[in-house]
């Protein structure tokens, strides 16, 4: 139910592949998605060289060459493949419109931010984390006054997609009203699974909400069963809980895609190398995250070298975001899926994080070469 909108795009695709070739293959789905992956790496790598400067969008372009889940998520289609390049191309347009001095070309790009930020609130409802994470950045960075006047566009158009959206559903009426409401979920059923064992989707949770007619009936049900985890695990028993799905959400560097590319017409050596079954998964696998490792470990040098210099720039805006996802996978289902349609934030942080600690290389390396030219001096004295 609330995959209604990535449903929409799926039938269009199949419509065209139906329409030109008499069946319903899966090429054209396969090579939007592709698409969608290389249009993230393009806006990346862009984005890198409007905040950092041409030489480390490189470096950025080097990071999304050895990130290894864009090669393997080509086989795999759903709303995180498609939501990256309108999370990373909302990013993208912000930047560039605080960079702008015209005003015309600067609410341009505030407008085309909020509907990017609004169609992929549709596919994805945590691309909306930008919306927060831009409202606080806009906070420290430019004060009150400057920052209503820089977001009421971009909110405006937001607030215009997600109104358009829901009033022509209704207004084509393609799923009626009764039936919406019958297999519509609240909020409250993903906060119900974040609570489960593994805090992620399981049938059990799905037929529960599911076997209730209304949504008030639905969300008294979730609310019973929340209050009745929450009390099972007790205040210890909720923070191992909360640390165990931070863990799985953000350390498996393969994005969990072992689990989803179980469906083949042919298995070949690759098949080998990413399921769980595969000879060669261990090399793959732990290759895979380690990377996720540096890339977590160059995230946090970029904080911690931002917070000793007091600094407030775009990154700001970037780490706002991401931390917004963490907090927002402690509450919510999770997977170690979900993190994935942020990795153009992972690249362009860990960018700045490697650039901050080859910085304090290379001091570090000065002070020991100017440390040992005095010694040797002392030494001749």
């Amino acid at each position: 139910p609330n995959n209604f909108f990535y449903m929409l795009v799926l039938t269009l695709l199949y419509r065209i592949t139906y329409r030109v070739t008499g069946t319903f293959s899966r090429g054209l789905v396969l090579t939007v998605n592709t698409l969608a992956i290389n249009l993230s790496i393009l806006l990346t790598v862009l984005t890198a060289r409007r905040i950092f400067g041409g030489r480390k969008a490189i470096f950025t372009l080097l990071l999304c060459a050895v990130f290894t889940p864009y090669y393997t998520y080509t086989a795999y289609y759903y709303t995180d493949t498609l939501s990256i390049p309108l999370l990373i191309g909302a990013v993208y347009t912000f930047v560039a419109a605080l960079q702008k001095e015209q005003r015309v070309k600067k609410l341009l790009l505030l407008l085309l931010c909020g509907v990017l930020i609004g169609v992929g609130f549709q596919l994805k409802a945590s691309v909306a984390i930008l919306l927060p994470a831009m409202l606080l950045y806009l906070l420290l960075e430019r004060g009150f006054k400057r920052m209503a006047k820089t977001l009421v566009p971009l909110l405006l158009a937001f607030i215009v997609v997600f109104t358009s959206y829901s009033a022509v559903l209704k207004t084509v009426s393609i799923v009626p009203n009764d039936v919406s409401e019958r297999y519509r979920f609240p909020y409250t059923h993903w906060v119900m699974i974040g609570l489960n064992d593994m805090g992620a989707f399981t049938p059990e949770d799905y037929d529960l909400t599911n076997s209730y007619p209304t949504q008030e009936e639905k969300i008294q049900a979730n609310l019973e069963v929340i209050e009745t985890r929450i009390q099972e695990k007790g205040f210890f028993g909720m923070i191992y809980h909360l640390g165990f799905k931070a863990c799985w959400s953000w350390m498996d560097g393969t994005y969990y895609i072992g689990h989803y590319l179980v469906n083949y017409h042919q298995r070949t050596p690759l098949h080998n190398l990413v399921l769980y079954d595969g000879q060669w998964r261990f090399f793959y696998y732990g290759t895979a995250s380690g990377f996720q490792l540096f890339l977590i470990l160059m995230m946090a040098v970029s904080a911690l070298d931002a917070a000793k210099r007091r600094r407030i720039n775009l990154t700001l805006l970037l780490r706002i975001a991401v931390f917004g996802l963490f907090l927002f996978l402690l509450l919510w289902e999770t997977n170690s899926r979900y993190p994935f349609h942020f990795s153009p934030l992972f690249m362009l942080l860990a960018t700045e994080g490697v650039a901050a600690f080859s910085e304090r290389g290379t001091r570090f390396k000065l002070f020991s070469k100017r440390r040992v030219s005095h010694e040797e001096q002392t030494i001749r004295q």
